[in-house]
């Protein structure tokens, strides 16, 4: 996996290195753009966790907003630099049943008739983006640009995830998030501009989220097979490159 996960890297230094050597040569006129953010649809869903992986719930995002700076090379390419702030709190039930009680294949059995495990949030994240982008001007529609970004975030956290269950007000596992250095982030969409240098832009976002590790987890009270189904889905979540889908506005100004 770590192998898979350099060969990305790899892949997108790679193309976004081609789209300057592509791009540079048409023109030598730079144009600035900085951007006021909020990221839309950001959100913690628990079925990451593993004990229910069929759960709609969510703690979501707080905050989101952030800063951006572009700097545009020729007509198209562009160097960005971004900041971005999350918050999520919150408590949630997860809407199942989870039988603690290892069952004869070893697994933890989990239905869909009540509630009993709370998930308790408290976390704050400061994402830092750099990357390259394209801009393409639509030439049919005269104020619309398409934008395409990729790039690399670093991502520094604090506070916990708490899992308890309603035979016990002690969290029976905590969950910490975990500083993500060079993570991969992809952006694409449209930018609408306006009179005196005024821009509003719509991103559809795909990236990485903060990588969890489970820090204890109380094997008497719930059984160590339950510690064992959440230990192995955060290492799995981490292998497989679970994505945050969610959506960037952006308003501001150019010159």
């Amino acid at each position: 996996m770590k192998c898979f996960s350099q060969t990305k890297s790899l892949m997108v230094s790679v193309m976004l290195g081609w789209s300057v050597l592509a791009y540079a040569e048409e023109g030598d006129i730079g144009t600035t753009r900085f951007d006021i953010t909020y990221d839309v649809a950001n959100a913690f869903r628990i079925q990451d966790i593993g004990l229910n992986k069929e759960s709609e719930g969510q703690i979501r995002d707080q905050e989101g907003y952030g800063l951006e700076l572009t700097q545009i090379f020729g007509k198209y390419v562009g160097v960005n630099l971004g900041v971005s702030s999350y918050h999520y709190s919150g408590t949630i039930f997860d809407q199942a049943t989870v039988n603690f009680t290892p069952t004869e294949d070893g697994e933890t059995k989990v239905t869909s008739n009540a509630t009993n495990v709370e998930y308790r949030m408290y976390v704050r994240a400061i994402v830092v983006r750099y990357g390259l982008s394209l801009t393409i001007k639509n030439e049919h529609t005269t104020p619309v640009w398409y934008i395409l970004e990729g790039g690399f975030m670093r991502t520094t956290t604090s506070g916990q995830l708490e899992l308890l269950t309603k035979a016990s007000r002690q969290p029976f596992a905590k969950i910490n998030f975990k500083e993500t250095p060079n993570a991969n982030y992809w952006r694409g969409g449209i930018l609408f501009g306006f009179a005196d240098g005024i821009h509003l832009t719509l991103n559809s976002k795909f990236q990485n989220f903060m990588t969890l590790e489970l820090e204890n987890c109380d094997k008497e009270q719930i059984g160590e097979n339950a510690c064992d189904t959440i230990d192995k889905s955060l290492k799995n979540r981490k292998q497989e490159y679970k994505p945050l889908r969610s959506f960037t506005l952006g308003l501001g100004v150019n010159w």
